[in-house]
């Protein structure tokens, strides 16, 4: 029996919660492995595209699912999109001032290597589609002309905002070690 989207239960925002930040975690430990120490050497010349595609393509993705976590705590359904651009813009008037506040505080206090910074919404419009775009990367006549990926900074917010919400979700520090 299918379970039609009218009959389905509500999402659990902890599971949705816990899904994001195992991708969130995992980036972070691949970052650390494969980055330089001046994130500002990286250039998209050759294949580097290539290279860094599934790593934005979980990025975008883990953003992707704590807004919609943050979505269904504040009891909106979360639309079934992958444009973070639409699925931002499902949340309240009040979360997004909120999240825009905290975005720009993040900014003013960390500025990229680049010095370049970018608007909330320019974040969001620009990166709106790079799970998908850095998925099926593999498909462009130009991988160099993939969507960006600015949505970092706006995922941590995000992520950080979940957990003063609810900081019983908190996951423990994430350990690595080598199998042997």
């Amino acid at each position: 029996m299918s379970i039609s989207p009218t009959s389905a239960p509500a999402p659990n925002p902890r599971q949705i919660f816990i899904v994001a930040d195992q991708f969130y975690r995992i980036i972070s430990m691949v970052l650390r492995e494969i980055m330089p120490d001046d994130a500002s050497e990286i250039r998209m010349e050759g294949d580097i595209p290539y290279k860094i595609a599934p790593i934005i393509a979980m990025c975008a993705f883990s953003f992707e699912l704590h807004l919609k976590c943050l979505l269904v705590i504040d009891g909106i359904p979360p639309p079934k999109s992958h444009d973070l651009e639409k699925v931002f813009a499902q949340l309240s008037p009040e979360r997004k001032r909120e999240i825009e506040r905290r975005y720009n505080d993040v900014r003013r206090k960390s500025p990229t290597p680049s010095g370049e910074e970018h608007s909330m919404n320019r974040v969001l419009q620009r990166s709106r589609d790079a799970f998908n775009s850095h998925r099926y990367i593999y498909a462009r006549p130009d991988p160099h002309l993939a969507d960006s990926w600015l949505c970092s900074k706006l995922c941590n917010v995000v992520r950080d905002l979940i957990m003063e919400l609810h900081p019983e979700w908190c996951p423990p520090p994430f350990t690595h070690s080598a199998p042997g």
